[in-house]
Order: structure tokens, then C-alpha cells, then sequence
């Protein structure tokens, strides 16, 4: 399979953290999706009880994308559906306010390259609702906050400007690639339609999924009737015998042929 990044795609990646698809899935699939989440509850762990998130952290053309960024030997460390209700009366939707943060930061700051936070987490956000309007709940982030140092991760506040946050305002359908390490936030839904929007998270093989919700913990029937690759995103590695799980050897070769080459945005202390 031929690399699926595009050259300015990487360079997007490469210096602003992020990079938005707008309208990646349409028609007759997004409706299939959307209709799919309906029973999906919200908050952490939707991986482990709904095919249709499985079906996405798998999904060919949006792993092609993730493997050119992050390499092949990855899983899925967390999945969060997100559904925000309409909050009429708010104001300054897109003010920077509480709730801005660095995803993991303390976890991941004893690994610094320069005092730069690694590719430990990389994100794809996928907005199952419409969020062109101001104000929709939208994901607000910093381009090139993933590339600060420690002293500007910890002052941001006191000299970011209000004009450098960018709002990611997109159609049902679209996806952002992004680094969590970005300094992002999200915005109140002051709009008059609920907002649905599905992050997941890949991660190398030897990060233990974060979450504290019990269903995030594998299971075994889901687990014998996944792919090879499946299998391994979602985090099997069996009686742990081989270090890469039962089944490395076909679920590596499938991962593999997503990808030529390391790209240039993925450093070698996180691939």
C-alpha cells in the first residue's frame, strides 16, 4: 500500500501538530456511523463494547494515515466518545479558559527529546456532527504548542495570544490527525444541536492504556474473533510468550505494508 500522507499533510503534522480532513467519510458510511454511535455510551472505553468504533480504529484508509505517521508497531491506548449538549447563554465560547491542557503530560515529560514531548500519543478526532458554526462545541487548539519547551508549556498563559488559538470548525464526516501534546481545549456548545465527536488514541505497543474505566480491559470473545491487526490495536498479546503477542508475525506483516518508511515526524525514541 502506497504511502497515504501527502507531503504537505507531513509538513502540517511537522509544524503546526495537526491536520484536518474535512468531509473523510460521506454519504451513505457516515450515516452508517453516525446511526452506529447512536447506542454507544459516552465517555472512555467505547472500544470494548461497540463494533463500530472497532470498525474505525481499523478502518483502512484512516490507519494508512496513523501508520505513516506513527509506525506500524502501535495499539489503541484510549477511546472517548464525546456528546455535548446544547448550553444556551454561554458566552465567549472560544475564550481561553479552564480546560486547557497538554494530554499526559506528566506522564510523558521524563522523556523529552530537547525538553520536546515525544510521539507518545497521537490522536484522530472524528467529528460526527456538523461544527462549522461558532461556538459548537468546537476543539480549540495552539498550532505549534506541541514544540514547546518546558518553561512555555508552563507560562503559556501569561504571553499566548488570544488570535493564535485556531478552532477547528469542519463538517460531519471530517477527521484531524493530531498530537496530543498540543495545547487544546473545547469550547461550549452554545449552539441548538447536540455535537458528537469520537477521539482515539494509537500509541506505541508497550504504553499501557490510561484509563480508569473498567471496560477498557480486553475481552477475550472480542479478542478471538478480531483480525490479526485488530487484535493488536485493541491490545492482545496473548500469554505474552512472544514479545509482540501470539499472532506478531501476521498482525506485523499486515501493519508493515501500510508503510515504506519512517516518516520524518515520528522520532525514533517513540517509534
Amino acid at each position: 500500500m502506497p504511502i497515504s500522507l501527502t507531503e504537505e499533510q507531513r509538513q502540517q503534522m511537522i509544524e503546526k501538530g495537526f491536520c484536518v480532513i474535512p468531509e473523510f467519510f460521506r454519504g451513505a458510511e457516515l450515516q452508517a456511523i453516525v446511526e452506529g454511535m447512536e447506542s454507544c455510551r459516552g465517555g472512555r472505553g467505547a472500544h470494548a463494547v461497540s463494533e463500530t468504533v472497532r470498525s474505525l480504529i481499523d478502518h483502512e484508509r484512516v490507519l494508512s494515515l496513523v501508520v505513516d505517521n506513527c509506525g506500524w508497531n502501535i495499539e489503541v491506548r484510549e477511546v472517548i466518545w464525546s456528546v455535548a449538549q446544547p448550553n444556551p447563554g454561554t458566552t465567549d465560547p472560544e475564550r481561553l479558559s479552564a480546560g486547557w491542557h497538554h494530554d499526559y503530560e506528566e506522564e510523558f515529560m521524563g522523556v523529552t527529546h530537547d525538553g520536546v514531548m515525544p510521539l507518545f500519543d497521537f490522536k484522530i478526532s472524528f467529528y460526527l456532527s456538523d461544527h462549522t458554526e461558532p461556538g459548537h462545541a468546537a476543539t480549540l487548539v495552539i498550532p505549534g504548542s506541541h514544540l514547546w519547551t518546558p518553561q512555555q508549556r508552563a507560562t503559556w498563559q501569561q504571553w499566548v495570544d488570544p488570535t493564535d488559538v485556531v478552532p477547528i470548525r469542519v463538517p460531519a464526516g471530517s477527521i484531524m490527525m493530531w498530537r496530543s501534546c498540543l495545547l487544546h481545549g473545547v469550547s461550549p456548545n452554545v449552539g441548538d444541536s447536540v455535537r458528537k465527536h469520537l477521539y482515539v488514541a494509537y500509541c506505541p505497543r508497550w504504553v499501557r492504556p490510561t484509563s480508569p474505566d473498567a471496560s477498557m480491559l480486553l475481552d477475550p470473545a472480542v479478542l478471538s474473533a478480531a483480525s490479526p491487526v485488530r487484535r493488536q490495536l485493541l491490545g492482545g498479546m496473548g500469554d505474552l510468550s512472544h514479545p509482540l503477542g501470539d499472532n506478531a508475525g501476521e498482525s506485523c506483516r499486515a501493519l508493515r505494508i501500510m508503510h515504506l518508511e519512517v516518516p520524518s515526524c515520528c522520532t525514533a525514541v517513540a517509534c
